[in-house]
């Protein structure tokens, strides 16, 4: 009788077992199955210039292909990048100048959208400074009194205006300010047709390289705002957004990882830049790069509307328009 019970109790267990291990094995045949994560890809625009350091160091380094975008850079002239988003040759293009962005918004209200930031920090690399021949007798920016100075586009000349009436200087009487192209401001200096010049990078490094003495650097975020924020780190159209959202939520994250790679690796990725750029590598190495704010980082866009604001002032742009309307937030 003992044994018949031993019997029973060994196939009931026995036969539990099997039913557990046959719904195991048609639960794991009828489990779905991980699919691989989607490639987005994507059509990005830039011209030749270290402000798209991020997507340049995104696609060398391997962020972008680690967040599943398939990203085809297109080489474009710099006038002509958001022509290439609006006829829709591009998906997103590299950052530009708040002149460019907000011109089109005044222009074509929420065609387009912005992303992150770029610019300069008192603490940061050098982007911009004045500089003057090695042989005047100028020290500093006070110096400038009674002196001419030439900046190379009216956005420049602009940020002269405002750092002069910060330290106390008053730009139509004081100073004289004119503008010269970027090809041959370096050239006004050394023939002394001026007696400084204000230029941003990499024409500080190459100028550098002739033999002139810098008075300052960074006067923009000294004397205007710290961080004095340039532009947009990137450009897409509202419509993109809107019909592709996984493709930009990825594009955010792979920009915030290249950025984050920039500021530990300045070096690597100037060098990376230069290959995209009209820069031999000593003046890329050289040159500072912009303080880059990603698409998933604060921006105080009271700062950058301060910015905004003084193009309007200046007549640069004709209206004034809400910066954070502009920008496509995470």
């Amino acid at each position: 009788m003992k044994n018949m019970k031993k019997s029973i109790k060994l196939f009931t267990i026995l036969l539990a077992a099997g039913i557990l291990l046959a719904v195991i094995i048609f639960l794991s045949r009828n489990a779905p199955q991980n699919q691989p994560t989607k490639q987005e890809k994507l059509k990005i625009a830039y011209f030749k210039e270290m402000v798209g350091a991020p997507y340049f160091v995104a696609k060398e380094s391997g962020i972008f292909e680690k967040n599943d975008l398939d990203v085809e850079l297109i080489e474009v002239e710099a006038k002509q990048v958001l022509n290439e988003l609006i006829t829709g040759r591009a998906d997103i293009t590299i950052g530009v100048s708040w002149p460019s962005i907000i011109g089109m918004e005044i222009e074509n209200p929420g065609l387009l959208k912005g992303f992150g930031s770029g610019g300069e920090t008192i603490d940061g690399e050098v982007v911009e400074g004045i500089l003057a021949r090695e042989d005047s007798d100028m020290k500093n920016l006070m110096d400038l009194k009674g002196k001419t100075i030439a900046g190379d586009n009216a956005r420049n000349n602009l940020a002269l205006e405002m750092v002069f009436k910060k330290i106390g200087l008053n730009p139509s009487e004081d100073v004289k300010i004119i503008e010269i192209g970027k090809d041959i401001i370096g050239q006004a200096l050394a023939t002394k047709q001026v007696d400084a010049i204000f230029v941003l990078q990499p024409s500080l490094t190459v100028i550098k390289k002739m033999g002139v003495k810098i008075l300052d650097t960074n006067i923009r975020a000294k004397n205007i705002i710290d961080p004095y924020w340039s532009g947009v780190l990137g450009v897409t159209t509202a419509k993109f957004a809107s019909e592709n959202n996984g493709a930009i939520e990825k594009l955010f994250s792979a920009l915030d990882e290249a950025v984050k790679y920039i500021r530990a690796n300045p070096g690597k990725a100037k060098l990376i830049s230069s290959e995209y750029t009209s820069l031999p590598e000593d003046i890329a190495s050289k040159a500072g790069i912009y303080f880059f704010a990603s698409p998933k980082e604060y921006i105080d866009f009271e700062k950058a509307q301060i910015v905004v604001s003084s193009f309007v002032e200046a007549g640069i742009l004709k209206e004034s328009v809400d910066v954070k309307n502009v920008f496509l937030l995470p």
